[in-house]
């Protein structure tokens, strides 16, 4: 299975965060300032990004590293 594949049932902002983690996060984690500014160079809604954030850490998607600010993939 291609590891996309089980991200498919996210929704699109979701998924970009996710594709955006697989090509560029680190183990200690990405910051949520170079998240948001990779998805649309800024154009995308803080608090969107915020809330998907969110709900990718309750269904075990991501979780923090380092602090409240930087998240790495569960997988």
């Amino acid at each position: 299975m291609d590891t996309l594949d089980e991200y498919s049932n996210l929704r699109p902002l979701e998924q970009q965060i996710v594709r955006y983690l697989i090509a560029h996060g680190s183990k200690d984690g990405t910051h949520v300032g170079v998240i948001a500014r990779s998805l649309g160079g800024g154009n995308v809604d803080a608090e969107k990004i915020s809330e998907a954030l969110d709900s990718l850490m309750d269904n075990g998607v991501l979780y923090n590293t380092i602090d409240d600010d930087h998240f790495a993939l569960s997988r």
